[in-house]
């Protein structure tokens, strides 16, 4: 198993447990449920890169390779969807929401097509077998994952500076864990386009999703109590299993 494979692993284990913890503190809270349904987003494309990483043929590389851009697709557009429901600006940006979420769905489909990945092929330089061929549709997509990231950013960095909705300590904190988060996920997409650049930053997945936990937590948008709780619950069954 390659450090890549590794990588997409440790992201798996680590947005499964704080997803499940920070859903489970207040399931009814909308805020939570959003923040759940952006790690599940990172645990499915975490998973499923992990699967690419260890495909012995060609068609089972491709197929995972699919799979984990379905994942990949959908985590901006939670998160704008997330960071609005942070700042209680989710009514004020609807269309944006609404936006990013046809963008999802648009994106699904020709995630299917040649339009979108054309297939795999060999990467000598770096010794990858099967990594993904960009399609056509690659790079408008790629234009507006990077639009919605970079408008969720600023909206967290104008709260810091202007409206200080969230302690701005904890906007500080997202805004760090969005930069690095992003920035780490854009590496995997130079080499689709044959540029001779590592994905190095995909283990910034973990960093992303506890870092933005953890600065919530601390401005008390999530319950610490409750978390910790659970924490130590699902600690003693790992142990007792």
């Amino acid at each position: 198993m390659n450090v890549f494979a590794s990588m997409a692993l440790i992201n798996v284990a680590t947005s499964t447990v704080i997803g499940l913890l920070v859903v489970f503190a207040n399931r009814k809270s909308r805020l939570n449920q959003l923040y759940g349904a952006f790690a599940a987003t990172i645990v499915w494309w975490s998973f499923a890169y992990f699967s690419w990483q260890i495909s012995s043929n060609a068609s089972d590389a491709e197929l995972w390779t699919r799979l984990f851009m379905m994942g990949a697709i959908a985590i901006t557009p939670v998160y704008f969807h997330f960071t609005t429901e942070l700042l209680y600006a989710t009514k004020k940006y609807a269309r944006f929401v609404i936006g990013g979420y046809i963008f999802t769905g648009v994106f699904l489909v020709l995630d299917w097509t040649p339009l979108f990945i054309q297939g795999v092929s060999s990467r000598e330089i770096f010794r990858f077998q099967f990594w993904p061929d960009a399609g056509p549709l690659f790079a408008p997509f790629l234009v507006i994952w990077i639009f919605y990231a970079s408008l969720a950013a600023y909206l967290l960095l104008r709260d810091f500076y202007v409206h200080r909705t969230l302690h701005p300590l904890t906007s500080k904190l997202i805004l760090i864990g969005t930069i690095i988060g992003y920035v780490g996920g854009c590496t995997n997409f130079f080499l689709w386009y044959g540029i001779p650049v590592l994905p190095l930053g995909n283990i910034s997945a973990s960093v992303y999703t506890a870092l933005v936990a953890y600065a919530i937590m601390k401005n008390g948008l999530f319950s610490v109590k409750v978390i910790a709780t659970e924490l130590l619950i699902f600690t003693l069954w790992l142990f007792i299993f």
